[in-house]
């Protein structure tokens, strides 16, 4: 078994939330949640796209795919995507957008800002040389909130924002590893 959880296709929930969970892997497994698909949850008017994937504890999240929680129309700010799991790992031109015409949106790879609070930690994470995240503000506003986190190994190699836009302020980005940082 190559994966627990695989998307290859494209799930969406616009104004809403996709939530992918695994609590256990198993020796079985070489990867809890493969997404190499589309996942797309875009603001509708004041409602901003939700989006989990969540590998659990033990689990290695491999993204190779798009995953988008934008605001594409006025008025609309980026949701919230998180990509969480013991080993976390973007490759191959995979796409984590939370950009929105009025301001970014919040995006979290393997953990929170210092690894701080609940949100689960990655102890290893991993970003290919052709993998973005952006959580820009498009027309106006301020740019969004991006962390990139691991309690013990990150190594960063692809594109990362959070600018803003006209009167706006740019964002916040993060890219940590509590023990061990290649950037």
């Amino acid at each position: 078994v190559d994966a627990y959880v695989s998307n290859s296709g494209m799930v969406q929930a616009d104004g809403g939330s996709v939530h992918i969970n695994v609590d256990t892997a198993t020796d079985l497994l070489d990867n809890a949640i493969n997404m190499n698909g589309f996942i797309k949850a875009d603001s509708v008017g004041s409602e901003n796209g939700i989006i989990v994937i969540d590998g659990g504890n033990e689990g290695i999240v491999d993204v190779s795919g798009t995953i988008s929680a934008k605001g594409e129309q006025a008025g609309e700010t980026g949701g919230h995507i998180e990509v969480l799991g013991d080993k976390v790992g973007l490759f191959e031109n995979a796409s984590i957008d939370a950009s929105g015409q009025d301001g970014g949106g919040e995006i979290l790879v393997g953990g929170d800002y210092q690894g701080t609070g609940d949100t689960r930690r990655s102890t290893a994470t991993y970003v290919s040389a052709d993998s973005t995240i952006k959580a820009d503000a498009l027309e106006n506003g301020d740019g969004g909130k991006v962390i990139v986190w691991s309690d013990e190994a990150t190594r960063f190699n692809g594109e990362i924002s959070a600018k803003g836009a006209g009167d706006g302020d740019g964002g916040f980005t993060e890219v940590s590893g509590k023990k061990y940082l290649n950037y």
